[in-house]
Parts: structure tokens; sequence; C-alpha cells
């Protein structure tokens, strides 16, 4: 029965290890191995309020985007890059066709603080990131989130008119579903009901023998 528990504690231990997220920051090619990327290249350079490419949608919160070339060399951009339409809209929201365990973009021009979040399916706020002013840096500057089961993310500032861009967005496809604490909970506590009632009902099958 001891054994038991101890076992039910670990897997309950396990999935809060594997729902914790980790903030993706630093110079370079994002350390998301077996990642798909999408960098805009093939995507027609004018502007939008919705688009979708490749595996993930891009929209303007109260605005447009726009696929450009202009400072293809800078900014950490490579040749065609997404902006926010030289400040047009003041947040993208990314929606992957299937939930990601991970993302990262290259990111540049920011003037301002911006936030990134990541959320459920089911709209719950799943963890947030604060991205410091990058100015004209371009040294491969790339933010992202590594949590499972990320359904969409936005990236939102104060500034209603500051000037990103946005290349080379990396994604993890999400792995096999992991059953949420509390299911595990509830999972453990039936298999120790089950085991109890086994107990009873070998001690009375043992009392009625010995009668």
């Amino acid at each position: 029965m001891k054994k038991l528990v101890l076992i039910i504690a670990g897997l309950l231990s396990f999935a809060a290890c594997t729902a914790s997220a980790t903030p993706l920051v630093g110079n370079g090619i994002p350390p998301i191995p077996n990642s798909t990327r999408v960098d805009f290249e093939g995507a027609s350079n004018a502007s939008f309020s919705s688009q979708t490419i490749g595996n993930i949608t891009f929209a303007g919160i109260a605005g447009n985007l726009r696929i450009s070339a202009d400072f293809g060399g800078y900014y950490n951009m490579t040749g065609v890059h997404l902006d926010n339409a030289a400040g047009d809209t003041g947040g993208i929201r990314f929606d992957f066709s299937a939930p990601v365990s991970a993302f990262a973009f290259h990111f540049g021009a920011s003037d301002w603080e911006w936030t990134l979040s990541v959320f459920n399916t089911g709209g719950d706020l799943l963890e947030s990131l604060n991205i410091a002013p990058v100015y004209d840096a371009n040294n491969g500057e790339f933010f992202g989130i590594a949590r499972d089961g990320i359904a969409y993310a936005t990236l939102t500032s104060s500034a209603s008119d500051d000037y990103i861009l946005l290349d080379n967005f990396y994604t993890l496809q999400a792995q096999a579903d992991v059953p949420e604490p509390a299911s595990l909970a509830l999972l453990g506590i039936a298999a120790i009901g089950a085991v109890a009632r086994r107990r009873r009902q070998g001690k009375a099958g043992a009392w009625q023998t010995h009668r």
C-alpha cells in the first residue's frame, strides 16, 4: 500500500514538472531540436489583418501586419520578414494549427517592452515573458517559451506605435498529452481504493474459511 502511494506521488511530481514553462531567450538559432521553421520567404509582400503561413496564423490585434523585405540583414532579419506595419497594430496573435510545446522567433527594432503570453485551447494563460527593448541590435536575438499545450500566443505592448520586426519562427509540435496532476490524483485514489477493497475481500474470505 505504502509503495503504491509513493508511486502515485512520483507521477504527480513528474506531471507538475512537464507542465512548467521555460523562457527561450538568447542569440543565434533557438535551441529547439526537430522544430519547424516559418521564414516568410515564400509569402507575398503585402499588408494583411490575418494570414496563415505554414503551421501558424498571424493576426494583427486591432491593426494590420505586413510581409516585407525592407530590413533584410538588419534588426535580426534575414530576407523577407514579418512586421507590424510600422506600428499599425499594438499587438500580434499567433494561432498554431495544433498545440505546440515550444516556439521562438527572431525579434528586432523594438523601443519599448513587449510581453509574450501563451494560452491553452481553453484560453487560459499558461505563462508570460517580458521582452526588454532590443533597439537596433543585430546579434540574432530570439525569444520564445517552452510549455506543453500552447494553442496560441500573443505579443503585446503598452506602446501604440512601436515598430517591430519578426523572422524565423520556430515551433515544436506538442507531444502526446500528459494527464493533468488532478487527473493523476483521481486515478491514484481509485487505485488505492481498489487495492483496499481487494484486501478487505481477501480478509473476509479468509475469515469465512476459518469458520
